[in-house]
C-alpha cells in the first residue's frame, strides 16, 4: 500500500482555509460596500431636505394662539342641588367603637354643618365663574335626628327626641339663613322628606309616616319661619317622594329605606335600578336622590348621599365601608343637564 502524502495533504489544506477565508473576506466587503452606498443615498437625501427647509422664513411663522374667549359661560344657565340627608345630630359616635375611625356629639355636628355650609358657598362660587347659578334646590331627605327607637340609641344619645328636634331645627335654620346671604341667589327650593329614625312607632309607617315623625315637625316649623320670605319655597309632601322639574327634568327625592339592599355583589346599584324602574312605571324621572345607606354613589340615574354623623358602630357591625362625613352638592345645566358632581367633606382626612 503506497503511504500518502502528509507534506502534500497539508499543504492542500492550508490553501483551502486560505480560499475559504478570502471568500469570507470578500462577502464582508461586499455587504459594507452595500451598506455605504444606502448611507451615501440617505445622506443624500438628508442634505436635500435640509436645504429645502433652510429656505424657510421662519420669521414670517408664528404659533398658534389659543386664548380663552372673554364670553365663555355667557348664556349658560344652571341649578345648583345640595343633598342632606343622615345628620343624626346627636348621635354619639365614641371613637372606641369604630377603632378610632370617627367621632361624632353635638359639637363636633355643629362644626361640620359650619363646614358644609361653607363648601356649598363655595361650590356656588367655583361654578359661576362659567355658568349662572341664581337658583338652589337644598333637599332636606331625612334622618336629621337619631331619635330612641333602638336600645343602644337609649343608652348612648346625647338627647331626648324633642332635645334633637330643636337642635336640628337651629342647625338647618343656620344653613338657610347663611344661603339668604348670597344675594345672586334669586330662589332656595327646599323639598323635604321624612327619614326613618324620626317616627315616633317601633316599625315604620307607610300612609301615616309623615304624621308620625319628629322630622315633619321640624320642616313645618322651617316652612313657617321662613313664611313671609319670598326666595324660598318649602314643599312638603306626606308622600315618601317629593318630584322637582328642573329644567324639564324630573328630580325625585326620598330618603332611600324603601330600597331593600341587604349587602352584595354590585353594591346598591341593583336594587336601586330595580326600584326605580317599578317608580318609573307610575311617574318616570331624570334623577333619583335618597340618602339612608350613608354612603356617597353615583349610579348615573341616581345619586345616593353620604351621611354627616359618618362610620359608626353599627356600621362597622354590618361591614360597611369607612367612609368620611359628606353629603353632595351637584349641578344641572340648562341645555346640558348634568355638569359636575361634589362630594363635600366635612372633616380633613
Amino acid at each position: 500500500m503506497k503511504k500518502p502524502n502528509f507534506d502534500k495533504l497539508a499543504t492542500e489544506a492550508q490553501g483551502f482555509e486560505a480560499d475559504l477565508a478570502k471568500k469570507r473576506l470578500e462577502s464582508q466587503v461586499s455587504e459594507l460596500k452595500g451598506k455605504l452606498n444606502r448611507a451615501l443615498i440617505q445622506h443624500d437625501e438628508l442634505s436635500h431636505a435640509f436645504a429645502e427647509v433652510s429656505q424657510i422664513d421662519l420669521s414670517k411663522h408664528q404659533a398658534e394662539k389659543i386664548t380663552c374667549r372673554p364670553g365663555v359661560g355667557v348664556g349658560s344657565q344652571s341649578v345648583g342641588i345640595v343633598l342632606c340627608s343622615d345628620w343624626h345630630v346627636m348621635e354619639a359616635v365614641d371613637p372606641d367603637t369604630v377603632n378610632g375611625k370617627n367621632r361624632f356629639n353635638p359639637e363636633v355636628c355643629r362644626a361640620r354643618v359650619g363646614a358644609l355650609t361653607a363648601k356649598i358657598h363655595l361650590m356656588l362660587k367655583i361654578h359661576r365663574v362659567a355658568t349662572k347659578i341664581d337658583d338652589l334646590v337644598l333637599a332636606l331627605m331625612g334622618d336629621f335626628i337619631n331619635n330612641m327607637i333602638h336600645d343602644d340609641a337609649k343608652e348612648s344619645n346625647h338627647g331626648s327626641p324633642t332635645e334633637e328636634v330643636e337642635f336640628a331645627y337651629g342647625l338647618i335654620r343656620a344653613v338657610i339663613d347663611s344661603l339668604l346671604e348670597d344675594k345672586l341667589l334669586k330662589r332656595i327650593t327646599v323639598p323635604c322628606v321624612v327619614g326613618n329614625h324620626g317616627r315616633d312607632t317601633m316599625k315604620p309607617r307607610a300612609s301615616t309616616a309623615w304624621k308620625r315623625s319628629y322630622e315633619w315637625l321640624i320642616y313645618s316649623f322651617l316652612a313657617s319661619h321662613y313664611a313671609g320670605e319670598k326666595r324660598i319655597h318649602f314643599v312638603l309632601s306626606k308622600s315618601a317622594h317629593v318630584v322637582q322639574e328642573v329644567y324639564g327634568r324630573k328630580i325625585r327625592f326620598h330618603h332611600g329605606d324603601m330600597i331593600r339592599y341587604g349587602g352584595g355583589v354590585g353594591g346598591l346599584t341593583v336594587p336601586a335600578n330595580k326600584a326605580i324602574n317599578e317608580w318609573n312605571k307610575s311617574e318616570h324621572v331624570w334623577m333619583d336622590c335618597f340618602g339612608h345607606y350613608h354612603r356617597f354613589f353615583f349610579g348615573g340615574n341616581f345619586v345616593a348621599n353620604g351621611s354627616l354623623v359618618g362610620f359608626n358602630a353599627y356600621a362597622l357591625q354590618i361591614k360597611a365601608s369607612a367612609e368620611p362625613p359628606q353629603q353632595v352638592f351637584f349641578l344641572v345645566e340648562k341645555d346640558h343637564g348634568l355638569t359636575g358632581i361634589h362630594p363635600l367633606y366635612l372633616e380633613k382626612a
